[in-house]
């Protein structure tokens, strides 16, 4: 069965560009939703294996993490970072399992997400 991912972003063509290639790809279903209120809603319902979360246009969006690895156990988070930030300084380093490139390119998304799916099946 595909993996569920979550793909939280307010950018609604990102999010589409997103959610269409990884469809096609076959290997993943994804759900897209506009802010961290409609993930955290979403999220208790499917069995998210991941979620992409855009830091550059969620509000509050490491509590939107905190709060879905509280309502989804094991679940791994993928973060897009602020245009001119690769790794915003206010967030911990531990509280995603990786960090998009900016600006996005989308083989670099399909790499995170193997290496990602790679060490879950390992472990």
């Amino acid at each position: 069965m595909a993996p569920k991912i979550l793909i939280a972003t307010s950018i609604r063509s990102l999010g589409e560009l997103i959610q269409q290639a990884l469809q096609e790809t076959g290997d993943y279903q994804a759900e897209l939703v506009d802010s961290g209120k409609q993930a955290l809603e979403i999220a208790p319902k499917k069995k998210f294996a991941l979620a992409i979360v855009d830091f550059g246009s969620i509000i509050d969006p490491a509590e939107i993490v905190r709060q879905l690895r509280e309502t989804i156990s094991g679940l791994h988070i993928v973060a897009m970072p602020f245009m001119d930030d690769p790794q915003p300084s206010d967030v911990e380093t531990e509280l995603v399992d990786a960090w998009l490139s900016m600006p996005f390119y989308l083989p670099n998304l399909f790499e995170t997400l193997e290496e990602i799916i790679d060490e879950t099946q390992v472990e």
